[in-house]
């Protein structure tokens, strides 16, 4: 891999279609002279979010009520 490329881990939850949760730790290790190490689960963590402000739970519970009334 080079500098600026792109490393794509693809999963699919086979055993269990009910949820979109998967526990999966990847380790990436350079194979030259250099010691580095990257771990999945405390190094590539997404930010903490801030939480919703009263328009935004808003807008989130009409988002919501829409697919609640949409049935296939």
């Amino acid at each position: 891999v080079k500098k600026d490329e792109t490393i794509d881990f693809i999963t699919d939850g086979r055993k269990n279609t009910s949820s979109d949760e998967f526990k999966w730790n990847v380790t990436i290790k350079r194979i030259d002279s250099s010691a580095d190490e990257w771990n999945s689960s405390k190094d590539f963590r997404q930010p903490a979010t801030t939480p919703l402000d009263a328009w935004e739970r808003y807008a989130q519970v009409l988002l919501a009520a829409v697919e609640f009334i949409v049935l296939d």
